[in-house]
């Protein structure tokens, strides 16, 4: 079966991300009313969701790869996930080159707000989605989005390993434990640190936000090869109810140390594609927010820049501020389509190919991959590593799927 709700689930994260970026620059463009909707500020919480749906996805696409931990599969798997991330990133990079090339005084604009953006050492540094990997003078930007996909990378480098660990420890309970604890560990960290309801991109709170959210959304989605059945029948609840929190949080702007963990059971609840929420989530306008995420998360800062930039000062009417913002959001899921078409699927297919994997199923950037779990097993006093087996997703040895 396949869980349409998860790509309706990563476009409304996309979409989350670039009107909160938008709300940032309102002042600047006259979009006032922005600021009073509900939720918009708390809109980069959207990259918290990517991580915890990434680490989700991949486990589900490979859970019967690393039942062992082989040398050719591991390279396989960073193969592909190469050639998902790096193609499209390259093409956006280079369509931001053109601009800078073109519009000088909007790089220079840029650069007044830090003197390192559009230098030569973050331009390597996208280029190699290397932003965030701890090195010294980890600022100045030629793609801001890239911080959350630089980071990510590390946890590609990881997954295989913590898969593998997963798969042989396959207890329900113990994998349920271990999400549980990254999310509690999530929690304390941004607790003591101080970092509860701010968006910190810098190293340490990068790699926090991603390895745990990223960890406990593959540890749960492990958990489904296992799944008691009454936790299934409770899922369209948990997904109601993990809705309504997210929201509370977001627009009450308070105990956002919990959204991960929302997402959380949000992502694990949809995967029972049952009630209201999975078919909000999977309507035709959601599929398609879903399948244009990636391009659309990392275009839409550079449109905002020149907006900014040639607009800032000038008095403009609330009713025209308004159709720049809608032409805005417009003009971005028009391109991010393009770009999805004509960089992002072909750089999948030659990533099928290049990896020599058999499948050409969609994946995480197109949309979850198809996966038939006969049923939400109970669980039985059967060996362990025998269920996990029967139960694992079918055709997990195709392409792999942010």
């Amino acid at each position: 079966m396949r869980v349409p709700a998860l790509t309706g689930l990563r476009g409304i994260a996309a979409l989350w991300v670039v009107v909160y970026h938008y709300q940032l620059w309102a002042p600047a463009l006259g979009v006032s009313w922005l600021n009073d909707v509900p939720l918009m500020s708390a809109g980069w919480h959207g990259v918290d969701l990517f991580f915890v749906l990434s680490g989700f996805v991949l486990m589900l696409t490979h859970a019967q790869d690393f039942v062992s931990l082989k040398g050719e599969v591991v390279v396989a798997f960073w193969k592909s996930r190469a050639a998902r991330v790096y193609p499209l990133s390259w093409m956006v990079l280079l369509l931001i080159t053109v601009v800078v090339l073109a519009d000088r005084g909007e790089a220079e604009w840029y650069q007044t707000l830090n003197a390192k953006n559009y230098t030569l050492l973050p331009f390597i540094k996208t280029a190699l989605l290397a932003n965030r990997w701890g090195f010294a003078g980890d600022d100045g930007d030629w793609n801001q989005p890239v911080w959350s996909l630089s980071i990510e990378i590390v946890g590609y480098a990881l997954f295989p390993v913590v898969a593998w660990r997963l798969t042989r420890r396959s207890a329900f309970w113990r994998a349920m434990l271990f999400a549980c604890a990254c999310l509690a560990l999530l929690a304390l960290i941004q607790v003591v640190s101080g970092t509860a309801g701010i968006n910190k991109i810098g190293f340490k709170a990068a790699l926090a936000r991603m390895s745990l959210g990223f960890f406990a959304g593959a540890a749960l989605a492990h958990c489904l090869a296992v799944c008691p059945d009454w936790l299934r029948r409770i899922c369209p609840t948990l997904a109601t109810l993990s809705c309504l929190a997210i929201i509370l949080i977001g627009a009450s702007d308070t105990a956002d140390w919990a959204m991960t963990s929302f997402f959380a059971i949000l992502v694990f609840s949809l995967s029972a594609q049952r009630g209201s929420v999975q078919q909000l989530l999977s309507a035709p306008i959601m599929m398609f927010l879903g399948r244009i995420s990636f391009p659309l998360y990392l275009l839409h800062v550079t449109p905002l820049l020149l907006l900014v930039y040639h607009l800032r000062g000038l008095a403009i009417p609330g009713w025209t501020a308004s159709l720049i913002f809608l032409a805005y959001i417009i003009a971005s899921l028009a391109l991010a389509f393009l770009l999805h078409v004509t960089v992002e699927q072909p750089s999948h297919r030659w990533g099928r190919r290049w990896a020599a994997l058999a499948s050409s199923e969609p994946t995480p950037m197109d949309g979850p991959r198809s996966f038939v779990p006969a049923a939400w097993p109970k669980v039985s006093g059967r060996d362990m590593q025998s269920r996990i087996r029967e139960h694992a997703i079918p055709g997990s040895t195709g392409a792999p799927p942010p």
